[in-house]
């Protein structure tokens, strides 16, 4: 039997969290946060790798992350970032 693909959010936050490692946010070995901690009040991004982490959002995924976005409080998480991705991608670019 196949194992179904993950939901596309789930699929999206665990990228996310990969990209987080790879900016250098996480320590090789070090645990990932979880989807629902606060990633600038935990120390996993500022300002710098914020503008990053929207950037690699647009290219990868086609969604422009606004000014505005960036104060939602939903949106410090992963599992927020993953939910907006998600719902605004071009169904192509949420599929496995």
């Amino acid at each position: 039997m196949d194992t179904p693909a993950p939901a596309p959010a789930a699929r999206i936050a665990g990228e996310l969290t990969d990209y987080i490692r790879h900016l250098g946010a996480l320590s090789p070995g070090e645990d990932a946060p979880p989807p629902e901690a606060d990633l600038f009040d935990s120390g996993y991004l500022d300002s710098l790798s914020t503008v990053t982490l929207t950037a690699h959002i647009q290219a990868t995924y086609g969604v422009a992350i606004g000014d505005q976005d960036l104060f939602d409080p939903a949106l410090t998480t992963i599992a927020g970032l993953a939910g907006l991705i998600a719902a605004r991608a071009e169904p192509h670019a949420t599929r496995a």
